[in-house]
């Protein structure tokens, strides 16, 4: 799924190239490795546990006591992808690049600092994230799974200060300056991920955005100011109607 300022359409036909919003002249992803911007969630995961089902209304349900309890993690879609992109780039040998990640979280929580101690998670690209503060409480997630089966049954998230950005906190244009691509999600509130996608725009900056995330509309305008976005069937579905 393609957008530009120029698309009438958010559907681009498979024939036809895409038409990101980058300068006269210039490519969508430079020659060396890129830095990239993540703007998007931080969530600290927990994983429960359980007895192979749901519990029904009303009911409690007991996690596994043979298994050890399982530690707070990394988790949010801006989050995983950012340290999807620095492994990435790690992975791409010596050649430049870099990976900064922007979020919203209570940097006194002790749950974030747990993260930030986490070298395979939030501890590995620490040095480079940007922590708009907020007094919401970081983000959380709770991952329900079958102890028998391993099997995911569904998850549980709680946005804190995910969906609280302070308005005099957001600064798109310090954020994405000196990117060459830009990542976004909809975990975050809709005017973060506009104001960033237009400030991409105004600067000829690959911004791509994943529709994955919070349930809602998108707006139009921000669907224009991203070279891609990408979704599944629901998504896509939610997205054009």
């Amino acid at each position: 799924l393609l957008a530009s300022p120029d698309a009438p359409s958010l559907l681009a036909s498979p024939d036809a190239p895409p038409s990101p919003p980058t300068p006269s002249g210039a490519s969508l992803y430079p020659a060396s490795l890129p830095t990239i911007t993540v703007v998007g969630s931080l969530n600290a995961d927990t994983t429960l546990p359980l007895p192979g089902r749901l519990p029904s209304l009303g009911e409690t349900v007991v996690t596994d006591p043979d298994l050890p309890p399982h530690p707070i993690c990394t988790g949010g879609k801006g989050c995983n992808q950012a340290i999807a992109c620095r492994r990435m780039l790690d992975a791409g040998g010596s050649g430049g690049g870099g990976v900064r990640f922007v979020c919203c979280a209570d940097v006194d929580d002790a749950a974030t600092d747990a993260l930030r101690r986490d070298p395979a998670g939030l501890g590995g690209i620490d040095g480079a994230t940007t922590y708009v503060p907020s007094d919401r409480g970081t983000g959380r997630g709770y991952v329900l799974l079958s102890a028998p089966t391993g099997e995911v049954l569904g998850a549980v998230v709680v946005p804190g200060a995910n969906g609280h950005w302070p308005a005099d906190s957001v600064d798109p244009d310090a954020w994405v300056a000196g990117s060459d691509a830009v990542l976004l999600q909809c975990e975050v509130p809709d005017r973060v991920n506009a104001a960033v996608a237009r400030a991409c725009a105004a600067r000829g900056i690959a911004c791509h955005l994943d529709l994955g995330g919070e349930e809602r509309a998108v707006s139009p305008a921000l669907l224009r100011d991203c070279a891609v976005v990408s979704c599944n069937a629901s998504e896509l579905e939610r997205a054009t109607g």
